[in-house]
């Protein structure tokens, strides 16, 4: 139960549940989407492959009027999934840009209905710039995860393949690089992690901003009439000037949650080249000049999707937190709608002891 409840509320499950929730009137087109869009880069992975069989052919047999019909032959495979690739793709981001888009305007009108039903005692309480910034950091929040979902499936798709062809090229090098692979999503994770609270404290600090700005620009005569405009802006500003510090420290982890994992990447793969060429030079294995070739592009890929990984994991987390600062509201209105469910409807009503 609590691997359930871990896998549920990680990042990306936890938005692509959302989305799938929100986008109402527009599912079937979010999984085309999904389906397209894992399609096209399957398609891109194959690409090596086709180069390292173009090479390997010339040299074994080089170029001659005797094998030119099947090199060009070799060479169209490229076209042709290039052609197939920018088609899938295109299909899908077009399916992903509308399912991302309906979403969007079904999550805020999920928001907005809850909290118009909420009673006037829970909106005096709380201060409407603060409960509008919620509603729309939620609802973008959300949106921005639809718009890059084809960036997280990208990551995993080419993060899979060429895992894939490494351990096909070099089974126990490919093996050692899954076993350091995980062993740096860790070490990210945790970079990560660690960032949950700073991004909800940020959150915090701009909901109160906005929430000021509004109050002030709502009443913007009696600030006038009273010529409160110095004393509003300094109090503005000074809360706009509190989390430049704990920004600060969010870049500076980043930073170092990079540099980190670049360090990393790099001497894994100087060991599996090693370890390639260590073999070829013993004799155990096949050095051929297009596997090689292969091999580095898909090592190459690898370490693209890593840094694409490092780099959208970290937009997800904060579109987590995005979607989930309203959910303190979206609480609020849930237990209002549990509490009227509840409650008997009326049948008599009687009136006595009435004196005029």
């Amino acid at each position: 139960m609590n691997l359930i409840n871990a896998i549920s509320s990680e990042p990306s499950v936890y938005l692509f549940r959302r989305l799938w929730k929100a986008a109402e009137g527009a599912r079937l087109k979010l999984g085309l989407s999904v389906s397209f869009l894992v399609l096209a880069f399957i398609l891109r992975a194959l690409e090596p492959l086709v180069l390292a069989s173009l090479i390997n052919e010339i040299q074994r047999n080089g170029i001659t009027p005797e094998n030119f019909s099947h090199l060009l032959f070799i060479s169209s495979w490229l076209v042709i999934l290039v052609f197939f690739f920018l088609c899938a793709r295109w299909v899908g981001h077009i399916f992903q840009f509308v399912a991302a888009f309906r979403a969007r305007i079904n999550h805020r009108a999920y928001l907005l209905t809850g909290v118009l039903g909420l009673g006037l005692g829970w909106h005096s309480a709380r201060d409407s710039g603060d409960t509008i910034d919620k509603v729309n950091q939620s609802a973008n929040g959300l949106y921005s995860f639809g718009e890059e979902m084809s960036d997280v499936i990208k990551m995993v798709i080419g993060f899979i393949t060429s895992l894939i062809a490494v351990i096909y090229f070099s089974p126990v090098a490919g093996l050692v690089t899954m076993g350091l692979m995980i062993g740096m999503f860790w070490i990210i994770l945790l970079f990560d992690r660690a960032l949950i609270p700073k991004y909800k404290t940020l959150n915090n600090y701009e909901n109160k901003i906005v929430g000021k700005v509004f109050d002030t620009l709502s009443n913007i005569t009696s600030v006038v009439v009273l010529r409160a405009q110095n004393a509003v802006f300094k109090d503005i500003r000074s809360s706009m000037e509190k989390p430049v510090d704990l920004y600060r420290k969010m870049w500076i982890q980043r930073q170092s949650k990079w540099w980190v994992a670049g360090m990393l990447f790099y001497l894994i793969i100087f060991g599996v080249l090693g370890w390639y060429i260590y073999r070829a030079a013993h004799g155990l294995a096949i050095a051929e000049a297009g596997s090689v070739a292969a091999l580095l592009l898909y090592l190459s890929r690898l370490g693209d999707s890593f840094f694409t990984a490092t780099g959208v994991y970290g937009k997800v987390i904060q579109h987590k937190t995005s979607v989930q600062n309203a959910e303190s509201i979206e609480s609020d209105f849930i237990e209002q709608r549990k509490i009227k469910n509840s409650a008997k409807p009326w049948e008599k009503l009687a009136l006595k002891d009435i004196h005029f």
